[in-house]
């Protein structure tokens, strides 16, 4: 996949997290969960995480920086 060809679709912050709402956030706050849905430019193979940890979870790497920025937990496909 080409650097800059992947885009968070939206974040969302649960209830009682820093932000005390479950409204759309551009961003989490550090070290917060939250639900993100994604838009990948081409088709990667996953599994639910319920289903298959190996296949099922993911860390988020800048391509920037090569620095890992977050992790990834697949609760549902679209």
């Amino acid at each position: 996949m080409a650097p800059g060809r992947t885009g968070t679709h939206s974040a969302r912050q649960p209830a009682g997290r820093a932000s005390n709402s479950s409204r759309p956030h551009r961003q989490l706050d550090l070290n917060s969960i939250g639900s993100v849905r994604f838009k990948l430019a081409e088709a990667i193979a996953l599994d639910l995480f319920s289903i298959n940890r190996l296949t099922g979870a993911a860390i988020l790497i800048d391509p920037s920086t090569n620095e890992t920025v977050g992790s990834v937990l697949i609760t549902s496909i679209v």
